[in-house]
């Protein structure tokens, strides 16, 4: 019995070792291959390492400059249409100062100046300044804007 005792546990560890080894692969290892004939085929010429170019450096953003402040307009708002066929435009407020031009109906004259009784309107008439009498014309515009001259 003691035969057949050792023989079981032969057998097991066999077994046992068996089934450890089950999962093992064994790898042989390789032979050496004997080494390629050598040929008279002149090799390629091998390049040249390519040398890393530096990133390029970003360039100088310029300041952003202010744009130029729109200036107001040159020409007053306030405007006279002239009514009659001719008027005339004088150097001062009334009719003792000299004509000195005349303008057409349907023009437009800024007007840079006025009476406090807005008798009379300051204009500018072919690049020069003169009066004419509030008689003869028709304003578009607001007087609150214009300025009283004292004549």
């Amino acid at each position: 019995m003691r035969r057949l005792k050792h023989g079981l546990i032969i057998m097991l560890c066999l077994l046992t070792a068996g089934a450890s080894l089950a999962g093992c692969r064994i790898i042989a290892a390789p032979t050496p291959s004997a080494a390629p004939p050598a040929t008279s085929t002149p090799e390629a010429p091998t390049p040249a390492p390519v040398q890393p170019t530096q990133p390029p450096t970003p360039a100088a953003t310029p300041a952003p400059t202010a744009s130029p402040t729109p200036e107001a307009p040159t020409e007053p708002p306030v405007v006279v249409i002239v009514l009659p066929e001719a008027l005339n435009v004088r150097s001062g407020p009334g009719v003792d100062y000299k004509a000195i031009a005349t303008v057409s109906s349907g023009a437009e004259l800024p007007v840079i100046g006025r009476r406090e009784a807005n008798d009379w309107f300051k204009v500018i008439v072919n690049g020069g300044e003169g009066w004419v009498v509030a008689l003869y014309v028709e304003v578009r515009g607001s007087l609150d804007e214009v300025p009283v001259m004292n004549y």
